[in-house]
């Protein structure tokens, strides 16, 4: 699933060069006509998917996508990340789908720098009540998730501002091994 050039966070829409205008009449000065809105101020969208996780009968618990509308004005990615940290939506929630992420996870900061997503996210990210399974599982939603946009291959986490020592018992070196999972 590829996104469109026009929603890279580096990308920008530029207006079309116009000609001149010609110069009004002093008579009918235009002052309440304010300029267009720069191109960053300008709200978009675009349709991302987010990986989530899904309970079954059978008791599997397994990672999901689910092609959510995203609006942003400049950075697509991030607020990807924020869609997903803010969770299932309610016919989400009604269909099945939960977040393995704590609901205090927050978004500090993201960037991406060839072809790697530097995401720093809040300590609360850290700890997961669900043991094992649910941290593996949460980290397999925020690999998932950028690694949707074309110009992102890995990601990188930072948690409040500094490296991993500890991800609930894994330490970073077995983070580093759990791996974007195959979609169909």
């Amino acid at each position: 699933y590829n996104h469109d050039l026009d929603t890279h966070p580096s990308c920008r829409i530029v207006q079309p060069h116009k000609s001149a205008a010609p110069s009004q009449s002093p008579r009918h000065p235009h002052p309440s006509q304010a300029p267009p809105p720069s191109p960053s101020a300008i709200r978009r969208s675009l349709t991302s998917l987010l990986y989530f996780v899904q309970v079954f009968d059978d008791v599997r618990v397994e990672l999901v996508p689910v092609k959510r509308r995203v609006t942003y004005t400049d950075a697509p990615l991030t607020a990807t990340l924020d869609a997903l940290l803010h969770g299932p939506t309610a016919g989400e929630l009604s269909a099945g789908i939960r977040s393995l992420i704590p609901p205090e996870t927050r978004l500090l900061g993201v960037r991406v720098e060839n072809g790697t997503a530097y995401i720093n996210i809040s300590e609360s990210f850290r700890f997961n009540p669900l043991g094992q399974e649910g941290i593996v599982l949460q980290l397999k939603q925020i690999i998932d998730t950028p690694t949707e946009f074309h110009t992102v291959e890995h990601g990188q986490y930072i948690f409040g501002g500094v490296d991993p020592v500890y991800l609930g018992s894994q330490t970073p070196e077995e983070v580093l091994h759990i791996e974007r999972t195959p979609h169909k």
